[in-house]
């Protein structure tokens, strides 16, 4: 799902992790069409995968995008988190001090994310849960 076209952007979604890296792999590398495409030599995304997660770190920044999660999902959330140490990873939270405080940043985010979704927020509310559908229409002011 698009949020901001020029500060973020959903990524590949799949079954599996290997999936997703077929995925990447697949759509990474520079596209003549886009000016704003990338010529930096594609990586290996499958390769690492046969490595596993032991010794990997993985930072959860807490504040914001957990703010008004659902209970199941932060429940589901947390076991991955947990499965992940038992295979080896180092995770960690750890704080994005300044988010709050750059309001440029949020005010793009906000501004661009109410753009893109006006139509379906307009026309069909219900394809989205209240707390985003209130996040998303903070934006149209």
């Amino acid at each position: 799902m698009t949020l901001s076209w020029t500060l973020d952007h959903t990524g590949p979604m799949a079954r599996t992790v290997e999936d997703c890296a077929y995925l990447l792999q697949a759509m990474a590398g520079h596209d003549a069409a886009d000016p704003a495409s990338s010529t930096m030599p594609v990586d290996d995304y499958l390769t690492p995968l046969r490595r596993g997660v032991g010794g990997l770190r993985i930072g959860v920044p807490r504040n914001y995008f957990f703010e008004g999660v659902d209970a199941e999902i932060l429940r589901a959330f947390e076991e991955s988190m947990e499965t992940l140490r038992k295979l080896g990873a180092e995770v960690r939270d750890v704080r994005i001090p300044s988010l709050h405080a750059a309001h440029s940043f949020l005010l793009i985010l906000v501004a661009e994310a109410f753009a893109y979704h006006e139509r379906d927020l307009r026309e069909r509310p219900e394809l989205y849960g209240e707390v985003a559908r209130e996040r998303l229409l903070s934006g149209r002011s």
